[in-house]
This record gives structure tokens, C-alpha cells and sequence, in this order.
């Protein structure tokens, strides 16, 4: 009995879809989200898996949906960006968005003033707020304090 070939997953055939995400996933994670980039290898694979899948090939992410149409230009795929808050049905299709709640600004700006200079990256995402602590993972529980008041 070959144990690798009984895990192996069957190849997609029929009506599969498939929604991947990108970060950790498709791309390693970086310490600041602009310092990632897309291979042409990967670019071309995830046209070919659209192409055997007849469209049903869409990404999941936190980055708003012009990121990443920039990230892997020129391909665009439907998409649900923003943790879900916008999305894309069809690759040249419009985008539907969440309105930014009227106190993101005012929170954001609360969060760099303190820790901006410590290593934390803030990024303003409309109705998203991402702060990265990667580099400066001890100011986690600060962050959270701060998002949570």
C-alpha cells in the first residue's frame, strides 16, 4: 500500500470551486504587507486553475480588493477582500463595499500617535483597520487595549 498516493486529493473535475486565501497561504507573510510579491509561476498557475475550473477561482483575504489586483496584475479573479466587507462576483465586474464607520479615522489616529513610532504599522483600509505588530510583538496587548476602548 502507497500511504502518499492514499492522501493525495482527487484532481478538481465538475462543478469544484475553490476560494483561496492569500497571506500565509499563497504568499509567505512579511513584517510590513507591501514587502510581498507574486511570482509570473504563480501568476500562470492560478490562471491555468481558472481556466479547468471555468471561472470558480476566487481569492479570501484582509487586503482590499485594489491591492490586490496591483499584487497580481494583470490577473483579476472574483474576490471577497476586506475580511468579506467588499467583493468582486466577476473578474471585470464593479466592487461592493462597507462604508468606513464615521470613527476609523479618529481610532487610527489615536493608535499611530502612540505606537507608530514603536514599530507598529497602521493600515488604513477603509472599513478595515489593520495594525501589524509583527516587528514589535509586544505591543500586542496594547494594540488590543487600544482597539477595544
Amino acid at each position: 500500500m502507497n500511504i502518499q498516493a492514499d492522501l493525495t486529493p482527487p484532481l478538481p473535475e465538475g462543478r469544484w470551486a475553490l476560494f483561496l486565501d492569500i497571506d500565509g497561504t499563497l504568499l509567505e507573510h512579511a513584517a510590513h504587507p507591501d514587502s510581498v510579491a507574486v511570482s509570473t509561476d504563480l501568476r500562470s498557475l492560478l490562471q491555468a486553475v481558472e481556466h479547468r475550473l471555468d471561472g470558480a477561482l476566487a481569492f479570501i483575504t484582509g487586503r482590499s480588493i485594489a491591492a490586490v489586483d496591483r499584487l497580481f496584475e494583470p490577473l483579476k479573479l472574483r474576490i471577497a477582500g476586506l475580511y468579506g466587507l467588499e467583493h468582486r462576483l466577476t473578474p471585470d465586474g464593479q466592487i461592493e463595499a462597507a462604508d468606513e464607520p464615521a470613527d476609523m479615522a479618529a481610532l487610527a489616529d489615536e493608535i499611530e500617535l502612540e505606537l507608530a513610532s514603536k514599530a507598529v504599522y497602521v493600515e488604513r483600509k477603509g472599513p478595515v483597520l489593520a495594525i501589524h505588530t509583527r516587528a514589535a510583538p509586544q505591543l500586542l496587548a496594547r494594540a488590543t487595549e487600544l482597539v477595544e476602548t
